[in-house]
Protein backbone atom coordinates (compact mmCIF):
# COMPACT_ATOMS: atom_id res chain seq x y z
CA UNK A 1 0.00 0.00 0.00
CA UNK A 2 2.88 2.38 0.73
CA UNK A 3 4.12 2.33 -2.88
CA UNK A 4 0.67 2.04 -4.47
CA UNK A 5 -0.08 4.14 -7.53
CA UNK A 6 -3.12 2.24 -8.82
CA UNK A 7 -5.52 1.51 -5.96
CA UNK A 8 -7.83 4.53 -5.61
CA UNK A 9 -9.99 3.51 -2.64
CA UNK A 10 -10.08 1.16 0.32
CA UNK A 11 -13.32 0.69 2.25
CA UNK A 12 -12.60 -0.85 5.66
CA UNK A 13 -16.12 -0.75 7.12
CA UNK A 14 -17.38 -4.07 8.50
CA UNK A 15 -13.86 -5.55 8.65
CA UNK A 16 -12.38 -7.01 11.81
CA UNK A 17 -9.07 -5.17 11.58
CA UNK A 18 -7.22 -4.89 14.88
CA UNK A 19 -6.06 -1.51 16.14
CA UNK A 20 -2.47 -2.50 15.33
CA UNK A 21 -3.46 -3.44 11.78
CA UNK A 22 -5.38 -0.23 11.29
CA UNK A 23 -2.44 1.80 12.65
CA UNK A 24 -0.17 0.14 10.08
CA UNK A 25 -2.59 1.05 7.27
CA UNK A 26 -2.93 4.61 8.58
CA UNK A 27 0.83 5.09 8.79
CA UNK A 28 1.24 4.17 5.11
CA UNK A 29 -0.96 7.07 4.05
CA UNK A 30 -0.32 9.57 6.86
CA UNK A 31 3.02 9.53 8.73
CA UNK A 32 3.61 12.90 10.42
CA UNK A 33 6.97 11.91 11.94
CA UNK A 34 8.89 14.05 9.43
CA UNK A 35 8.50 15.86 6.11
CA UNK A 36 10.32 13.02 4.34
CA UNK A 37 8.05 10.41 5.94
CA UNK A 38 4.97 12.41 4.96
CA UNK A 39 6.23 12.87 1.41
CA UNK A 40 6.84 9.13 0.99
CA UNK A 41 3.33 8.24 2.14
CA UNK A 42 0.64 7.01 -0.23
CA UNK A 43 -1.37 9.97 -1.52
CA UNK A 44 -3.23 8.02 -4.23
CA UNK A 45 -5.50 5.77 -2.16
CA UNK A 46 -8.52 7.01 -0.20
CA UNK A 47 -9.07 4.98 3.00
CA UNK A 48 -12.51 5.49 4.54
CA UNK A 49 -11.56 5.44 8.23
CA UNK A 50 -8.54 7.76 8.15
CA UNK A 51 -9.30 11.30 9.29
CA UNK A 52 -8.43 14.00 6.76
CA UNK A 53 -8.10 11.52 3.89
CA UNK A 54 -11.02 12.92 1.94
CA UNK A 55 -12.68 11.06 -0.92
CA UNK A 56 -12.78 12.88 -4.25
CA UNK A 57 -9.42 14.61 -3.85
CA UNK A 58 -6.56 14.20 -6.29
CA UNK A 59 -3.32 12.68 -4.98
CA UNK A 60 -1.70 16.12 -5.16
CA UNK A 61 -4.53 17.66 -3.12
CA UNK A 62 -4.19 14.90 -0.49
CA UNK A 63 -0.43 15.43 -0.33
CA UNK A 64 -0.78 19.20 -0.01
CA UNK A 65 -3.42 18.86 2.71
CA UNK A 66 -1.25 16.45 4.72
CA UNK A 67 1.83 18.68 4.44
CA UNK A 68 -0.20 21.75 5.41
CA UNK A 69 -1.66 19.93 8.41
CA UNK A 70 1.81 18.77 9.51
CA UNK A 71 3.34 22.24 9.26
CA UNK A 72 0.32 23.87 10.93
CA UNK A 73 0.48 21.46 13.86
CA UNK A 74 4.19 22.07 14.26
CA UNK A 75 3.60 25.82 14.13
CA UNK A 76 1.10 25.60 16.98
CA UNK A 77 3.65 23.61 18.98
CA UNK A 78 6.35 26.18 18.17
CA UNK A 79 8.56 23.44 16.75
CA UNK A 80 8.66 24.19 13.02
CA UNK A 81 12.09 25.88 12.94
CA UNK A 82 13.76 23.28 15.16
CA UNK A 83 12.31 20.31 13.25
CA UNK A 84 12.99 21.83 9.83
CA UNK A 85 16.62 22.44 10.82
CA UNK A 86 16.92 18.82 11.93
CA UNK A 87 15.32 17.50 8.73
CA UNK A 88 17.40 19.57 6.34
Amino acid sequence: LKHNTNLRGLDLDDNSITSAGFEKIRSTIDDPSSLNAMESCNHTCWVDRVEGNEQGMTPRQRRNRKLYQLLSTRHLDGSNARLLNAEF
